[in-house]
């Protein structure tokens, strides 16, 4: 998504502006004869794999940069996971396994993929755009110094159910300043996951959560109409017949416990845009006590 909303900008600003003018708006430091020069001016897009990394990721990603005119680099960061892992197992005489030390495993991956995009942003004068969402954001389902990093969250106020839905769209050619993109559907046909643990345990990030549509409903009811447990309990029952009222229950609780360990990183995120009535950046609308609060943690209650 946010690969496409700039290539998305460069694109009309051509067509709006022209290429001259819109090079001159950007500061006059591109020299460019085509808007395909400039996107690759402007756009960088790095795959960083390890041993996790499926082949269809790679390849998705790969060929939806290409296809944008984007600049596009590849790279392996397994050898830096090693050394981390080996160096912590060395220093602090704590062998690391995945049935124990999952979450540990999973962020030193994500958290070795923040060092190069931030070295390709200071070396061609770039921002580095942080691609959380509302949806990762509410529940923390993100990694501080990892995907959390950045100078601007472009789709930190916009809910997965929705960025996927979109991409649908687009992927259709219904955003007239992009042409058409048959990666779209490589990237659309891949549930969402983060690629962090072993591909024979099948990740997935709904997996690690619950359902995107359930997940949005309840950043809809908790978060910004403010309803109470019982509720939003009873408009879960009525919205999703299809899934027995327990497991209901679970992902209820779940989102609450997520949201009340997470908001610390909500305060970290990077600057982001305030694009409707829900919201969850403590700087702009949404404060939650991250030092005090219900002590039995059973309850959600947005002030």
């Amino acid at each position: 998504v946010v690969a496409c909303l700039v290539a998305g900008m460069v694109h009309r600003g051509c067509a709006e502006l022209g290429l001259s003018l819109f090079c001159r708006q950007l500061g006059g430091h591109f020299q460019v004869n085509s808007r395909e020069a400039l996107c690759a001016k402007l756009l960088h897009c790095v795959y960083q794999k390890t041993a996790n990394s499926s082949q269809h990721t790679q390849e998705a990603a790969e060929s939806l940069a290409r296809e944008m005119g984007a600049s596009y680099y590849e790279v392996s960061v397994q050898e830096y996971v090693d050394q981390m892992i080996t160096t912590f197992q060395q220093t602090c005489h704590k062998q690391l396994n995945w049935a124990k030390d999952s979450i540990t495993l999973q962020n030193i991956q994500a958290r070795m993929r923040s060092p190069f995009p931030w070295m390709i942003a200071n070396a061609f004068s770039g921002i580095l755009l942080c691609t959380a969402n509302r949806s990762e954001a509410a529940v923390g389902y993100m990694t501080t110094d990892g995907d959390m990093s950045g100078g601007l969250a472009p789709i930190a106020g916009i809910d997965k159910s929705f960025l996927l839905s979109w991409l649908a769209w687009v992927a259709g050619g219904a955003l007239a300043e992009l042409k058409l993109l048959p990666a779209l559907k490589k990237v659309l046909a891949l549930p969402p996951k983060a690629e962090l643990v072993p591909l024979s345990y099948h990740q997935t990030d709904e997996g690690d959560l619950m359902p995107y549509d359930v997940l949005s409903v309840l950043e809809k009811l908790l978060i910004c109409d403010k309803r109470g447990y019982e509720s939003t309990r009873n408009e879960l029952y009525r919205r999703f017949q299809n899934i027995p009222n327990n497991i209901l229950n679970d992902y209820l609780t779940k989102f609450q416990k997520m949201w009340q360990k997470s908001q610390w990183k909500r305060e970290r995120l990077p600057v982001g845009f305030h694009v409707d009535q829900m919201n969850v950046d403590p700087r702009s609308w949404c404060r939650y006590p991250v030092l005090t609060g219900d002590a039995q943690g059973q309850r959600l209650s947005i002030k």
